[in-house]
């Protein structure tokens, strides 16, 4: 998976991430989502996650969240865009409980003397586009959530 974040002027913010999907054997012959959204949407606007079955696989696939708000900071209106990406440290196995651990933070901010558009894809999929105007703020957090595997 590659969140990108375009940037205007050929400039654009690329992260090369390999997306958590948890695979549970079973045995089922076709794909059929058990809860929320299919597998080939590849982003969410809030925290959810999905199930559904691949042939003889369960998928539990938390899709990444991704947020866009404005606010005004200083007089300059500010554009936050804020991806949260999910990881398992330790090993899957039968039993095992998935916890909380942490969560870290990158933030990359641009400020802008020109008009343009800025655009969020995740995987070749639009997920924002919105114009920025001179003396705008880009402000982009990258919330890693680190999740335990406890036997």
């Amino acid at each position: 998976m590659t969140p990108l974040v375009s940037l205007m002027k050929n400039h654009s913010l690329s992260l090369c991430y390999k997306r958590l999907k948890v695979y549970v054997p079973i045995h089922a012959k076709e794909v059929e989502v058990i809860r929320d959204s299919p597998p080939d949407k590849h982003f969410e606007f809030f925290r959810r996650v999905s199930v559904y079955h691949i042939g003889s696989l369960i998928v539990v696939d938390p899709k990444p969240i991704v947020k866009h708000y404005i606010v005004n900071e200083y007089g300059r209106t500010s554009h936050i865009v804020e991806i949260t990406l999910f990881r398992i440290s330790g090993i899957l196995e039968p039993g095992c409980i998935l916890s909380f651990a942490n969560s870290s933070r990158v933030v990359f901010l641009r400020c802008y003397d020109y008009p343009g558009t800025v655009s969020v894809t995740i995987d070749n999929q639009e997920v924002l586009s919105f114009n920025v105007d001179p003396s705008n703020v880009l402000r982009v957090i990258i919330v890693y959530e680190m999740w335990s595997a406890n036997s």
